[in-house]
């Protein structure tokens, strides 16, 4: 059993403090530009220049926020995911671009203008394009994780590039005037503004190229989807339709107004985190988890301080007296409140495993339904196994049987945690399963120990099924080689010398009248060889079932086997009581073993005497041969001296085959299950 402690993901980050300085510097640029930008929108508020101009402010600002606090987070977890710095270079840029154009516009109705107005403003002019296409364009081709499908695609990832840089270029030399007459009428130009970079000849292949490079890039996303499968599948199940109700959002906002448009940020982000928590993308569930844990517990605290200061300011006076109650009350909530969150969370990211019943109730119900072993192999213990995976949100989780099949679900890794599964005392396979970060909780455990003992019922059905069809098949392959067997002594053997004896009969016959003598002759040659045939069909019909079981019954003829071993240096005793009918399978194998045992003792062992018992009772027919030799030296392997052929005639009746020995004798024992004949 491999059982070690699960480390915390976050330990396992590489140190990069440079990395993390740098996103979290980046993120306070960010947020200082969206509030600045923010409020001075508040400001301009009213302004004729802002229309047409600042119409669509709610984008970038939502932009900034959303994608910011994304990439700092997923850098700061996972600093060399390309996707959180590209996430970044989003917010940064719809930050500074959102400051930048608000406070450009600002400087604009400032008599005289403002320190560095024009220059911000042209910067605000064409950032916009730049963040909008990065997400258009570059986004797409890197979900999710932060590489391409494959080298084929680089091109794909260049025409990206070269379309966000060259559209960055073509706003930023765009005249003022082109697009915005409110501009024109403020009086501001662009300084390196140059006219003919609006015309149609060159606007209509940039528009072409743009949508070339949105094309592709969706194109990649739906060839990663139909390629993957798994749990892959279903982060890009996510992802794609993020995707998709983005660019719904921002078209349908050029109709409806900028509102859409801002919301047209949010379901990219909205989907990556629901892949996050459903099914593991970027491996970073522990993180979620704790920030979920920690930002709400933050939030509810300051919620309450908030609402008891205010519910109580006025009784106890808001300088001490409510600060003090409300921190009182902070104090004594904190620690239920966080055992709460924490399994709110743990449910949201980890599954249920509060409430085993449910899972357990979905397996029990599929174990009922199940048809057959088939049926229980194809469908219950992949449902147990996708049960559990999903449950308990494990990233591995696989039941090996005894046989060595193994159903799997998810990617294994390390720890591999081990849980034996047993039925009526008898290991039948394996629970495995890669712990989440975090290990695994009591709750946990007691889960899987219920689902551990409904596996075993699986397990142990289908190993059932699976050794009913290998004797099935055992029997099937027994009964044609018997076939084949009978078929080859009658017609090779029998078949040709009945036809010499028929055709030396015939010869005779047409002699007899001319040459009595030479017909005297022919059938004194033939009477040997009829002899001999007919010795043939008897040993034939032996192999099929000794005849002295239809004579004289088992226990005659046991009595006769026993006597026909007897020697002076040999002495066989019969405790053997007659019986009342048994089925021809037991019969025989009885015989059989008998004679196997007797066989043995009498050559190998060099026994001076054997025993040979045989009785009825409990249902079964029991078979005891000991001797009083030196033992069986091969007992160990479990071959030689005719103990496999033994074991088998025992086992296929459903019975069991013993031998125990020492240096004082071997004792061969088999108990046959008895029906009615």
């Amino acid at each position: 059993m491999v059982v070690a402690a699960y480390p915390d993901r976050l330990a396992a980050v590489p140190r990069a403090g440079g990395y993390r300085v740098v996103a979290a510097l980046a993120g306070v640029l960010t947020f200082v530009g969206a509030g600045v930008g923010a409020g001075l929108h508040l400001v301009n508020r009213g302004s004729p220049t802002t229309v047409g101009v600042t119409d669509w402010w709610a984008f970038p600002l939502v932009s900034a926020v959303s994608f910011a606090c994304t990439g700092v987070w997923l850098i700061w977890v996972r600093p060399r995911l390309s996707i959180g710095w590209l996430a970044l270079a989003v917010g940064v840029i719809n930050g500074v671009f959102l400051g930048c154009l608000e406070y450009g516009v600002w400087a604009l109705d400032r008599p005289g203008g403002a320190v560095a107005g024009g220059l911000l403003f042209w910067l605000g002019n064409w950032m916009w394009v730049t963040s909008l296409l990065l997400i258009a364009t570059v986004f797409p081709l890197l979900l999710p994780d932060g590489r391409l499908p494959s080298r084929g695609w680089w091109p794909a990832l260049a025409l990206s590039v070269a379309v966000v840089a060259a559209e960055s270029v073509d706003w930023a030399l765009t005249p003022y005037e082109a697009w915005s007459p409110t501009l024109e009428s403020a009086g501001a130009v662009n300084p390196i503004g140059i006219d003919w970079i609006w015309r149609p000849a060159i606007q209509v292949p940039w528009t072409a190229a743009i949508f070339a490079a949105m094309i592709v890039a969706f194109a990649s996303l739906t060839v990663r989807l139909r390629r993957s499968s798994g749990e892959v599948r279903q982060q890009l199940k996510w992802i794609f339709f993020g995707v998709v109700l983005t660019f719904l959002l921002f078209a349908i906002g050029f109709v409806l107004g900028p509102t859409f448009t801002a919301l047209a940020m949010v379901p990219l982000l909205a989907a990556c985190l629901a892949a996050v928590l459903r099914y593991r993308l970027w491996d970073i569930d522990l993180v979620v988890s704790r920030s979920l844990r920690y930002g709400g517990l933050t939030a509810v605290i300051l919620a309450v301080y908030v609402a008891c200061v205010g519910l109580l300011g006025g009784l106890l006076g808001r300088t001490t007296g409510a600060p003090l109650v409300a921190t009182a009350v902070v104090a004594v909530c904190v620690e239920p409140l966080h055992r709460r969150l924490r399994v709110l969370v743990n449910r949201l990211v980890y599954g249920e495993p509060d409430d085993p019943f449910a899972v357990l109730a979905r397996v029990g119900q599929r174990l009922e339904g199940a048809r057959d072993g088939a049926s229980v192999a194809e469908e219950v213990l992949p449902e147990v196994v996708t049960s559990v995976a999903a449950a308990l949100r494990q990233p591995y989780v696989a039941v090996t049987l005894a046989d060595g099949a193994t159903i799997e679900h998810g990617t294994r890794g390390q720890p591999v945690i081990r849980t034996p599964l047993t039925y009526g005392g008898q290991r039948v396979g394996q629970l495995l399963y890669t712990p989440r970060a975090g290990g695994v909780g009591p709750a946990d455990r007691r889960l899987l120990d219920k689902l551990a003992r409904h596996a075993a019922v699986a397990a142990h059905t289908v190993i059932l099924a699976r050794d009913l069809t290998r004797s099935r098949e055992q029997l099937v392959t027994a009964r044609e080689e018997e076939r084949r067997r009978l078929y080859r002594e009658l017609h090779d053997g029998l078949g040709p010398s009945l036809a010499a004896l028929a055709l030396q009969v015939e010869t005779a016959r047409d002699l007899a009248p001319s040459d009595p003598a030479a017909t005297h002759e022919l059938l004194e040659r033939a009477v040997p060889r009829l002899k001999s045939t007919v010795d043939d069909l008897r040993a034939a019909v032996q192999g099929l079932r000794p005849p002295a079981l239809d004579d004289l019954g088992l226990a005659a003829a046991l009595r006769e086997l026993a006597a026909g071993f007897t020697a002076p240096d040999f002495e066989v005793s019969v405790q053997v009581a007659d019986a009342p009918a048994l089925p021809a399978a037991v019969e025989v194998a009885a015989y059989r073993i008998a004679a196997e045992a007797l066989t043995n003792a009498a050559r190998h062992s060099g026994a001076a005497s054997a025993c040979l018992r045989v009785e009825q009772r409990d249902g079964q027919l029991r078979v005891v041969v000991q001797d009083t030799g030196r033992g069986c030296p091969q007992q160990s392997s479990g071959n030689g001296f005719g103990i496999a052929s033994m074991r088998e005639r025992a086992q296929e009746l459903g019975g069991t085959f013993t031998l125990r020995s020492s240096g004082h004798g071997a004792c061969v024992e088999a108990a046959l299950p008895v029906v009615a004949a």
